[in-house]
């Protein structure tokens, strides 16, 4: 185990940089997408967001810059995980048959950002994730 601190605050707004990638070796800075019309409140809170939707994974697709944007667009993604493949093989070769993931999404265009979101991030999804499952109705006792 590493004897690493790390900083859960959030970082200063203007180091949330979203990438576009143009090309196996280009990417530029982009706009974050809006939030949408019934929150207009988002933006002044400076408040984690919540987004649902299908994540891509694996390599033969995230590799490849013109087929990852072909299958995001075709399959309305939100973001790719080069290894995310390996949580469902183990996932289905265990038997689970529902689940749910919640993710903290902090490295734009494949760990190119300084790692300065991620601590926020994965704390932003544990307290998503706990809220979620306090919310649940327990029927185990029916």
């Amino acid at each position: 185990m590493s004897n690493t601190e790390f900083d859960f605050h959030r970082p200063a707004a203007e180091t949330d940089k979203l990438k576009l990638q143009i090309s196996d070796d280009v990417t530029v800075d982009v706009k974050h997408p809006e939030p949408p019309p019934e929150s207009p409140w988002f933006n002044s809170l400076n408040v984690p967001y919540v987004r649902l939707g299908c994540i891509g994974s694996g390599r033969p697709v995230t590799e490849v810059y013109q087929l990852r944007e072909l299958f995001s667009i075709d399959q309305r993604l939100l973001a790719y995980d080069a290894e995310f493949d390996q949580v469902l093989e183990s996932l289905i070769g265990n038997g689970v048959a529902s689940f749910l993931v919640v993710r903290g999404v902090a490295d734009y265009v494949e760990g190119r950002q300084e790692a300065t979101w991620q601590p926020y991030s994965s704390l932003a999804a544990a307290a998503f994730t706990k809220a979620l499952l306090l919310q649940l109705q327990d029927t185990s006792e029916q």
